[in-house]
């Protein structure tokens, strides 16, 4: 993923998206002082992001730079974005219990496995009279598994952008034909698509010089990542 992001920083370095989710994911992996310069370099290009803030408050919490992420977080508290507001409040509040023990609340409740309470009486009579098919009895109810991050490898593409097909919102069909190459590329939503030379998305483009980022195959030839107007 790093690799696809550096080669997506190469085509682009004011790419303030990719900037940020390459410092999460050197984050990840262990870099802190990396993700800490690159997380700096997408707050430059967007300084206006609540969200990039807030995973630099992330990444001083896992350098264990107390000061710097309280006093980030006590500012996101307040922020208009809801979501980034109530993470960074949540934050402040597991902050005693990071400091002492190295671990969130919210990560030790996860963490932690749910302990049954015993059947009563009343419940286990229930259970001899009426039990439970082999197949349940084998296989209790699990929470649904988290999703995986898609490791399709990022591909770039400059040509034409042909039409745009947005008979089923939110999502939008991009045909962009590159030569004798016609690609049919998705947009999962296309209000929330990366966008670099237009401020919002229209359904009305065609016949513009277009270069985009996208993972092959999908639902069609492939999704978009982004698009950049020419």
């Amino acid at each position: 993923m790093m690799q696809d992001l550096r080669l997506v920083l190469n085509w682009d370095p004011e790419f303030a998206e990719a900037r940020s989710m390459l410092a999460m994911a050197e984050l990840e992996g262990g870099g802190v002082h990396a993700a800490m310069d690159s997380m700096r370099a997408a707050i430059l290009l967007n300084p206006r992001s609540q969200t990039y803030l807030l995973n630099m408050a992330q990444i001083y919490l896992a350098g264990k730079n107390w000061d710097a992420a309280t006093a980030m977080l006590d500012r996101l508290k307040s922020s208009p974005d809801p979501e980034v507001a109530k993470a960074a409040r949540e934050q402040l509040e597991g902050l005693p219990m990071l400091k002492k023990y190295g671990v969130s609340p919210q990560r030790a409740a996860k963490q932690e496995p749910a302990i049954p309470p015993a059947p009563s009486s009343s419940t286990a009579t229930t259970q001899k009279e009426n039990p439970q098919p082999a197949d349940e009895a084998d296989h209790p109810d699990q929470p649904p598994a988290a999703p995986q991050p898609d490791k399709r490898p990022i591909k770039f593409l400059k040509g034409k952008l042909i039409a745009v097909d947005c008979s089923q919102p939110p999502s939008a069909i991009l045909t962009v034909s590159a030569g004798a190459k016609v690609l049919k590329l998705r947009a999962e939503n296309y209000k929330s698509l990366t966008l670099i030379g237009a401020n919002e998305f229209s359904c009305e483009w065609q016949s513009l010089p277009v270069a985009v980022n996208y993972r092959a195959g999908g639902k069609t030839d492939g999704d978009l990542v982004s698009l950049a107007l020419e």
